[in-house]
């Protein structure tokens, strides 16, 4: 079953701009998690995903992410493990993790087609189904960029491009009866970019506690 942090997941996602009148001040937000409940899971990302065992917030051995992939070149690029380096099929084969968070997009969101995107996410599915049948797949939606980001990366329309991806991975969760989970709303101001909060300096990656919120989120959103 798709998995929506609030019934409006799917509408929301497709705003432009975040609503104001329901955002909740961020120093409320829940940040309490269970290092242990992700002890048997897998996430599987860019540099914005390493920084889950980065911070120390799950262990080292429960992330699959490198700085720079995205959906295509997740599927072949060999990543440096405790294991040695290992492709996503050979992680999977051997982890078999209880859960896999697969959180891409971020580093193809400016030139590549959502289609295209969304294709090689169907191909990582697959190959997680078919080395790992157990596991459940959860695809969390590409996090939010600030305003200062957009403007200095000359894309006009970074952020509509990620919600219509997000979007469009709402749609591909429920054809494929995948859960999905929101991280993008809780995380954008009012204007609807990335919130100070939240954001590093470079404007993409997460403060420390953005991934507490995020796997906070993540447990209480699945139970």
């Amino acid at each position: 079953t798709t998995v929506q942090t609030t019934p409006a997941t799917t509408q929301k996602i497709t705003e432009s701009q975040a609503d104001s009148e329901t955002k909740a001040d961020p120093s409320e937000y829940k940040t309490d998690y269970e290092k242990e409940y992700f002890s048997q899971d897998l996430f599987i990302g860019d540099s914005i995903t390493t920084g889950f065992s980065g911070y120390g917030f799950i262990q080292e051995t429960n992330v699959f992410a490198k700085v720079g992939l995205n959906p295509i070149t997740v599927l072949t690029t060999p990543i440096t493990t405790a294991d040695g380096d290992i492709t996503i099929d050979s992680e999977i084969e051997q982890k078999q993790p209880k859960r896999a968070y697969i959180m891409l997009g971020s580093n193809g969101i400016q030139w590549l087609e959502n289609d295209k995107m969304i294709e090689n996410l169907g191909s990582l599915v697959s190959i997680i189904n078919e080395k790992s049948p157990d596991t459940q797949i959860i695809i969390l939606s590409v996090p939010p960029v600030t305003k200062a980001f957009e403007t200095k990366s000359k894309e006009p329309n970074y952020m509509n491009k990620i919600l219509s991806y997000n979007t469009d991975l709402v749609d591909f969760c429920e054809t494929n009866g995948l859960a999905f989970i929101d991280i993008t709303t809780m995380m954008i101001d009012e204007d609807g970019y990335f919130m100070d909060d939240f954001a590093e300096a470079d404007g993409m990656h997460f403060k420390s506690d953005a991934y507490k919120v995020v796997l906070s989120l993540i447990e209480s959103t699945l139970g």
